[in-house]
């Protein structure tokens, strides 16, 4: 699509939003395609993308959008994330990172942003998939040689098992392997949430992921 003209990332969401609302996903797409070719992609990500799920997110819960718009979105968001993993060029050798959701999470989009952010930060960044096992997650991160794990848990449903599948997959990973994890309420320190395991690092925004692994070894 031709590039943007203009526009700033508050544009951009607005812009995105009508076309949630009025179930337009070709033009969502083309939106969100424009935005990557006019900012940089930490901007995209963290002015236009998360925004705009929160949005989403927010409307939904009011009412204001019924299931088909949100996953109407979803499926363009989650196609726009996985372009931009596959386009991101990254020198080499780099460090390696993979990003996943643990055994019952679904909600698989905090976890591709944690890969497209690590790849703009120049690692070489894997994304595993959602709902997987911490034996899984294990092994995957030491076929690829990965220097760092990170996980999303954003579904307050997981936490009866999140703490011994974040318990597990450490105990799996060697002593070097960093584990970062990421997730709002689900590893809040009071309440119901679960607290890190040793050896287990939260983190409460892209912005903090991209300043850890700056100081891990990335650009």
């Amino acid at each position: 699509p031709p590039p943007l003209e203009g526009a700033s990332p508050v544009d951009v969401l607005r812009q995105a939003m009508e076309a949630v609302a009025g179930m337009e996903p070709e033009r969502l797409e083309k939106i969100l395609s424009r935005a990557a070719m006019a900012f940089s992609v930490p901007l995209v990500l963290e002015e236009v993308v998360v925004p705009l799920l929160a949005r989403i997110g927010a409307w939904w819960e009011g009412g204001r959008f019924g299931p088909a718009h949100e996953h109407v979105a979803t499926v363009v968001i989650r196609r726009f994330l996985e372009w931009l993993l596959e386009t991101i060029r990254v020198a080499s050798p780099s460090p390696v990172l993979v990003a996943a959701t643990p055994a019952g999470e679904r909600h698989e989009l905090g976890a591709l942003l944690a890969a497209v952010s690590a790849a703009a930060e120049g690692w070489t960044a894997y994304y595993l998939g959602p709902d997987l096992p911490a034996g899984e997650i294990a092994a995957a991160a030491g076929k690829l040689r990965a220097r760092v794990v990170a996980l999303s848990c954003v579904d307050e449903g997981t936490v009866g098992r999140l703490g011994e599948e974040l318990e597990r997959l450490r105990a799996g990973l060697a002593k070097d392997v960093v584990v970062l994890v990421g997730g709002g309420r689900v590893l809040a320190e009071k309440g119901d949430g679960v607290p890190a395991p040793e050896g287990v690092e939260k983190l409460g925004s892209l912005g903090e992921l991209r300043k850890r692994l700056r100081e891990l070894g990335g650009r």
